[in-house]
């Protein structure tokens, strides 16, 4: 074979390097080729065959080990559903036989009660028609003409009759009928869901995406800057009430706080102090500050936190010694209110002034803290006019 780069010479070598590019000899010592791996034509087609063959052997043994991959993953999704099938279908048995069971019980506690009360009142039924019969038999024994009964004074004809004796001798009030209190319940899927395996966070999503109202009963306060305060509870949309009091004096309530056990912490306008009531609107405890307090959050069924306005500082208080210390100061700015997050951080809003005279030095904001009050976020300023609830 002749040398491309020098006719006339026949090539001998190949130039590993240059992908196996015959050479030669001339080859060897120019510049093009210096520092350069050679080998024998021969061997050089061997080794590069091999390697050919090594890298098709390696991409298909990738490839089967991907297929038999694939074909576990499909065997091993396809078994966790039969495996899943089978609780669901466990599980609905048990449900249906259980409901079944429940079902049956009511209808048969109903169905006898009803039978009794229909009972007693076939004997009112019967009591009722004898008398009501004895009264007509008696009313034509008397034979009166019609005309004559007509122009007497109904009282004077019962008299005369014997009516009025029959009435008061045999008629009876009605029996009295045993209750049977029935409530006309919603099934909670949210609820069923859990028993068949659903987990919490995928019923939220699922709720989430389609706009569906939360199962669980919520609990709202109502009536804040007014002199009662009225607890309502959110049952599958609707609100009914569940305790109303009235507040003496007439105060108004400007700020409210619930406790996880029902009972709700007041602060009525121009006031220093705080006030735990129950349902009733029997007072628990009361803490009374030194200065003038906001808007307040309980972080721990023991502590409570309350913007200190007037001091500008947020304040802790333990419930159950009424303890109150300052846990950290807001600066320049008068807290408002205050809540807490899940994570334990704290929302506080805050003012300079208590105007509605925004200008370009006025500072409203809303401040993001730690649950040690150290801030870490800080945005209003020109946004707000008045920050108020958070």
């Amino acid at each position: 074979m002749e040398c491309v780069k020098h006719p006339g010479n026949q090539t001998a070598l190949v130039c590993v390097t240059c992908n196996s590019t015959p050479v030669c000899l001339e080859c060897l010592t120019d510049e093009q080729h210096k520092c350069h791996e050679f080998g024998k034509q021969s061997e050089t087609e061997s080794h590069t065959n091999k390697s050919e063959e090594n890298v098709e052997s390696e991409l298909i043994l990738g490839f089967m080990s991907d297929l038999e991959e694939a074909r576990r993953l499909k065997t091993q999704q396809n078994q966790e559903h039969l495996k899943r099938q089978e609780f669901i279908n466990i599980r609905r048995k048990d449900l249906m036989d259980t409901i079944n069971k429940i079902a049956d019980s009511i209808i048969s506690h109903s169905q006898t009660q009803t039978r009794g009360n229909c009972d007693i009142l076939q004997g009112a039924i019967d009591g009722i028609s004898s008398t009501l019969e004895k009264v007509r038999r008696d009313k034509e024994e008397n034979n009166y003409p019609k005309r004559v009964i007509d122009d007497k004074d109904p009282l004077q004809m019962e008299e005369e009759l014997g009516i009025k004796e029959c009435n008061e001798r045999d008629r009876k009030p009605l029996p009295k009928l045993e209750t049977f209190e029935f409530i006309y319940g919603e099934v909670n899927t949210s609820q069923l869901k859990l028993m068949f395996g659903v987990t919490k966070v995928e019923i939220e999503e699922v709720e989430s995406l389609q706009g569906a109202q939360p199962s669980n009963n919520t609990t709202l306060s109502i009536n804040q800057n007014s002199d009662s305060d009225t607890t309502l509870i959110c049952q599958g949309g609707e609100l009914v009430p569940e305790a109303t009091f009235k507040l003496p004096n007439a105060s108004a309530i400007k700020h409210m706080c619930f406790t996880c056990c029902g009972k709700t912490w007041i602060r009525c306008i121009n006031a220093q102090a705080i006030i735990l009531r129950d349902k009733s609107g029997d007072i628990e405890k009361t803490v009374t500050f030194d200065s003038i307090v906001a808007g307040m959050t309980v972080v721990s069924d023991n502590t409570l936190l309350i913007c200190g306005e007037e001091d500008k500082d947020i304040k802790q208080v333990t419930l159950s010694s009424g303890e109150v210390t300052s846990l950290f100061l807001t600066g320049d700015l008068s807290p408002v209110d205050i809540c807490a997050s899940p994570s334990g951080d704290i929302y506080v809003t805050q003012m300079d002034k208590f105007d509605y005279n925004v200008t370009s030095d006025s500072k409203r904001v809303l401040v993001h803290y730690s649950a040690q009050g150290h801030e870490k976020d800080r945005q209003g300023d020109a946004m707000f006019v008045w920050p108020w609830k958070t």
